[in-house]
Order: structure tokens, then sequence, then C-alpha cells
């Protein structure tokens, strides 16, 4: 995004609003001999007055564009880090189940991440329940799932099964 080098249209605007007052009243009065000296300065004092709400309505709008143009700033990063959010998790499920598929955790077939249930703990310690399809000697029954439950370290690459009590346990932390 490039920055602008010159004043922006308001600066210039009262810029210009100043001077063009301060030689309007120097023209009109010594042209008019019939204001007092109280009348005289009562003007001035008016003029002055004018300028300042002028300046601080120019200030106003400058403060609001930077206020705007430094929200977009921060909702383009917001974005970006909600993206990293949704990628991380992706990233992290995928790792889980990578690891529990080469512990042999579900035979010969790979481990769905949408069918984990996931809980960090700290750092890089998860607890995980999996759904996996049922099994009767030996032979997968499709229509049946059952759940298994493990905790998880990816920082070792390791892990281990649970029993249900031992996650429910620890998801209660």
């Amino acid at each position: 995004m490039c920055k602008k080098t010159g004043p922006d249209a308001i600066t210039i605007f009262v810029i210009l609003f100043s001077i063009v007052t301060t030689v309007a009243e120097i023209v009109i009065l010594s042209k008019i001999d019939s204001f007092s000296a109280n009348q005289i300065g009562l003007s001035f004092i008016g003029i002055v007055a004018t300028f300042v709400v002028i300046s601080n309505f120019a200030y106003v709008v400058e403060t609001r564009n930077k206020v705007k143009e430094d929200l977009e700033k921060m909702e383009g990063k917001v974005e970006r880090i909600a993206g990293l959010e949704e990628y991380y998790d992706y990233f992290i499920r995928q790792e889980i189940a990578d690891l529990l598929y080469k512990c042999n955790v579900n035979g010969a077939f790979r481990i769905n991440p949408s069918s984990m249930k996931i809980v960090h703990a700290e750092n890089l310690t998860f607890f995980v329940r999996i759904r996996i399809p049922k099994r009767n000697d030996g032979v997968i029954n499709m229509d049946e799932t059952e759940h298994h439950y493990f905790v998880v370290w990816l920082d070792k690459k390791d892990g281990k099964e649970l029993t249900k009590e031992q996650f429910d346990e620890r998801e209660a932390l």
C-alpha cells in the first residue's frame, strides 16, 4: 500500500480559507471607517473562531480516515490469522491421524480426522477419542462403530491407549 506524501484536500482547503479570510478582513476593514474598535475586534475574533472550527473539522476528518485505514489493515490480519487457525487445526488432526495409523489403531484402514474428538491438554499433548468401525472376531462391521481413547504427544511422536474413564477424567480437567 503506498503512502500519501502530499497534503490532502481538507488541509489545503483550511489553509486557503484562512488566507482568503484574513485578506478579506484586511480589505474590508481598511475601506470602512464607520467601524469602531470593538466591532473590528469582535469581527476578528469571529473570523479566528471560524478558522478554529474548520481546523478542528479537518483534524477530525483526517483522524477518521486514518482510523478507517487502520481498521481495514486489522481486518486483513484477522482474516489471515483465522485462516492459519483452520490450517493448524487441520494439520494437527492430520498428524494425530497419521501417528495413530502408524500405531496400527484401526487395522489396515486410515483414520478419518473428522471422526476424532480432540482435547488439547498442554503444549503438544492431546487427548483423542476416535470412532472406528466395530470388529467382531476380525470381521469389520461398517454399520456399527466403537470408540477408542488415546493420549498423543506430537512432540515425541508417541501415544498410548487409554480407558474411557481415564479419558473422561483428563477431559474434565
